[in-house]
């Protein structure tokens, strides 16, 4: 187990926060080929994904290199997510480019240091390899990360960003409500805060101190039942958990399936505006926020945003299905489609 230790400034700066760079650390895990267990809530993403990423020139080898299926990666590529808004993915990349030769030699020969025993000589050996021209490396690997995050996570983000927002909300309430010892213990079975200490069920035994900096509680979709996070002292201390809401957006992704985003009418463009107009030609069936958000490429608060909006306006419709609200077009907003399209007399 880890047992992270909190002075009360440590504990004072503590926060949660979510990161595009550690979703695609994440997802690289769940698609490693040598990956031993997969968490069924990714059997839909997982070969689909598979399939996107054979058609492309994404180099996989590379990043699977830097990136096992569990245990360290490279420190350089899991720097802590600054405080304030959450940030872009380009800019998280741009810190890993800054990272100095001296520190990516230093973080890759701690890869293979911490590699379990008798395991791993071919990843080994190719480390050894790139830590000779460590600042090659380096930037191969932010275009290979950039690349992958363009065919296997952008498509989803909307949706992504959506469940990881709505889990920090969530937990800062409790926080906010109980206490910072009940806020850790809900993260995760394998979590528990004991006299001003941390302790994490994870394979490995590390006595951390938690500096003036903080930790920050990460969120992920791709975490499936897994804790995680950095312990290295040199670096902020993490710890990274499975999003509530997971489940759902996965399943919600498989069970619609893709779908085109066709021409909306003009006329109605120019009434109701380009986004409104798209979500109503969406709503052939009902979906949810997550799901048009996905399926629009849009951030989920404007689609709920102009969701309000519709069903004030009496062209939407919504009602409770278990835990998920969906939307429908209303008649009105069928006859407003109808009439607006070419054709239509």
């Amino acid at each position: 187990m880890i047992r992270y230790e909190f002075t009360v400034a440590a504990l004072a700066a503590t926060r949660f926060g979510w990161s595009p760079l550690l979703e695609v650390r994440n997802a690289l895990r769940v698609l490693h080929p040598l990956r031993r267990s997969d968490h069924p809530v990714y059997a839909g993403w997982r070969p689909r994904t598979l399939a996107a990423l054979a058609d492309s020139t994404v180099d996989l080898a590379l990043l699977h290199t830097f990136v096992a299926p569990s245990g360290y990666v490279p420190g350089f590529l899991a720097p802590a997510p600054p405080p304030g808004t959450p940030p872009e993915l380009s800019a998280e990349l741009s810190r890993v480019c800054a990272t100095d030769a001296a520190t990516v030699v230093r973080h890759i020969h701690e890869a293979i240091r911490v590699m379990p025993h008798g395991t791993g000589k071919r990843r080994a050996d190719r480390l050894r390899g790139l830590a000779e021209n460590p600042e090659e490396a380096r930037d191969r690997a932010v275009v290979a990360l950039e690349s992958f995050w363009q065919v296997a996570l952008q498509p989803i983000w909307p949706g992504i960003q959506a469940v990881l927002d709505r889990d920090i909300a969530v937990r800062s309430a409790q926080l906010a409500q109980y206490g910072p010892a009940a806020a850790f213990d809900a993260l995760h079975p394998g979590v528990r805060w004991q006299a001003g200490t941390l302790i994490t069920d994870r394979p490995a035994s590390l006595h951390v101190r938690v500096d003036d900096r903080g930790m920050v509680l990460l969120p992920s979709v791709f975490a499936a039942d897994l804790i995680g996070g950095a312990a290295d002292p040199e670096l902020q201390a993490t710890l990274t958990y499975r999003a509530r809401g997971t489940a759902e957006l996965w399943s919600l992704a498989a069970s619609a399936g893709p779908r085109h985003d066709t021409e909306p009418p003009a006329g109605l463009v120019r009434t109701l505006g380009l986004s409104r107009t798209r979500i109503l030609v969406q709503l052939d069936s009902p979906l949810t926020t997550t799901q048009l958000a996905e399926f629009l490429r849009l951030a989920a608060g404007n689609v709920s945003t102009h969701l309000t909006a519709l069903r004030g306006a009496g062209l939407v419709a919504s009602h409770r299905r278990g835990h998920r609200v969906l939307y429908a077009r209303t008649v009105l907003a069928d006859q407003l489609l109808t009439a607006a399209r070419p054709g239509s007399p």
